[in-house]
């Protein structure tokens, strides 16, 4: 369970003074923001304790919210100068995650990446729509959002800052390798490119900073590496020191806390270039006098004629279904000659050539679903393959964000199903992904191992989770399935300490 609050500033009103007068704990009207009505603030008073992460009540998540904005005002006000704010935003979305278990946090801050960059993408179609409407006269409006997501209730990320540090690193290089991913989405653009009808879309990037109240702590090796570095350099730039301690003060926030901004901007030539012409179909010519009709007979030329007048009515189409129909059939009976007319089930000759080649331009649909095709497959070739604590769990996700956040929450199943059987040893997990990285094995094995990286930054997942691939193009011919699945296998009772 998440609670979320938003803050949008006003046209006209100081980002930094409007932000100080959402930043207050009472519960009475506020009237202190010039510019701004008087609104009722859903924060509750609590002791100091809580507020500040000293041993009060953690879930009080009003508390934990007013104080992270009351602290973020403070940080832009001191930043503020005769020009403005440059670290000022127009709206600014606070979530407050609530699970303590770390997959499950993973899988939330994946899901706001991937709503992160869907928001950016509608928003490209919506300024699209409006150019088509308005004509080229219309200026798009370039989006820019930011959601702050706090995390008070995990002792790991609360407690070290080299953890929180290594797993969000961990998330972003995930993140940044992703690119080079041959995924389902990127072959269909890839097509659709060498067809002519490759829309320009918008250019929508989505940033994941990070937050800690230990932010820039270094542990004891790296203080002393440091320590021999001014020694050897022989002297010390008070004010390169003094700004680098103003940078890490401005990321000391009171909570483990990730920052995730999007912003959508129109293409370089976006209205500018004329667009492509759509493809148009050939003209058939029906002149009796064109080139391809020299030396034909003037009764082939009448009955092409009209044969191009003619129009499609619906007999013609009940006996195209009729003829299609017959070629969907597995037998084909036949008359063959005798003085007794009898049957025979396999087609000769030329009505067998006939049905073969209607059969040829059908394509056939498999009533077996992907979930029953990848149980089928799994129960007749992996040998570690339990009927009563293996489960299936299949997604429609094409997206890498999207696939993180179902890997994550299903870590996050098995971890509670774990602790609540309180089962000690291996069991495994089928995650069927039809859609997801499908064309490409070596993509999916790398997926899964920067899974592995996130997993090993979390001290409550390292040790207990295991990963392996089955692809349609898996070098392995024995791991070669029907559609990708990702093992997920979880240890109890094998843990580092």
């Amino acid at each position: 369970m998440k609670f979320v609050t938003a803050v949008s500033w006003i046209a006209g009103v100081s980002s930094v003074a409007a932000f100080a007068g959402l930043s207050t704990f009472t519960g009475r009207p506020m009237q202190q923001a010039t510019g701004y009505r008087a609104s009722w603030l859903m924060y509750e008073n609590s002791p100091d304790g809580a507020a500040k992460g000293g041993g009060g009540d953690q879930a009080n998540v009003w508390s934990v919210l007013a104080h992270t904005e009351r602290w973020i005002c403070e940080t832009l006000a001191s930043t503020e100068t005769d020009n403005g704010n440059p670290y000022s935003r127009k709206e600014v979305n606070y979530v407050c995650e609530t699970n303590a278990d770390s997959p499950m946090i993973a899988a939330n801050m994946f899901k706001r990446l991937r709503e992160a960059r869907e928001l950016g993408q509608r928003h490209g179609k919506t300024e699209a729509d409006h150019k088509v409407d308005q004509g080229s006269n219309y200026r798009p409006h370039t989006l820019r959002q930011t959601q702050v997501m706090v995390i008070p209730g995990n002792e790991n990320l609360s407690g070290s800052f080299q953890v929180f540090d290594d797993f969000i690193n961990a998330v972003n290089t995930a993140r940044r390798n992703a690119r080079d991913y041959v995924t389902d989405t990127s072959i269909e653009r890839l097509d659709q490119e060498m067809a002519g009808e490759e829309a320009r879309e918008w250019s929508v990037s989505v940033n994941c900073a990070h937050l800690h109240p230990d932010f820039g702590k270094k542990s004891p090796e790296e203080e002393l590496q440091q320590m021999k570095e001014e020694e050897e350099s022989g002297e010390v730039d008070l004010h390169a020191q003094e700004y680098a301690e103003k940078r890490l003060l401005a990321r000391q926030s009171p909570y483990p806390t990730v920052v995730v901004e999007v912003r959508a901007t129109p293409p370089p030539d976006w209205g500018h270039a004329i667009p492509p012409p759509p493809p148009q179909a050939a003209d058939v010519t029906d002149d009796e006098d064109d080139e391809e009709g020299e030396g034909m007979s003037e009764q082939y030329k009448y009955n092409r004629k009209k044969l191009l007048q003619k129009e499609v009515t619906a007999s013609d189409i009940q006996k195209l279904e009729a003829l299609f129909g017959k070629a969907a059939a597995k037998d084909h009976p036949l008359q063959t000659g005798g003085d007794e007319k009898k049957e025979s089930s396999e087609p000769k000759g030329e009505e067998h050539d006939f049905y073969a080649s209607i059969g040829k331009t059908i394509e056939e649909i498999s009533p077996v679903s992907h979930m029953r095709m990848a149980q089928q497959w799994i129960t007749e070739n992996d040998e570690k393959f339990s009927p009563v604590t293996s489960p299936f769990t299949e997604s429609e996700s094409a997206e890498v964000d999207h696939a993180y956040e179902f890997v994550f929450t299903n870590l996050a199943m098995q971890k509670h199903q774990a602790s609540v059987d309180n089962i000690h040893g291996s069991r495994r997990q089928y995650l069927v992904m039809p859609h997801f990285l499908s064309s490409s094995a070596t993509s999916l094995e790398k997926f899964t191992k920067e899974v592995m990286n996130i997993v090993k930054t979390l001290p409550d997942l390292d040790g207990r989770v295991k990963l392996s691939t089955f692809h349609p193009e898996h070098v392995q011919q024995e791991r070669r399935s029907p559609l990708p699945i990702i093992c997920l296998q979880w240890t109890e009772g094998n843990m580092k300490p």
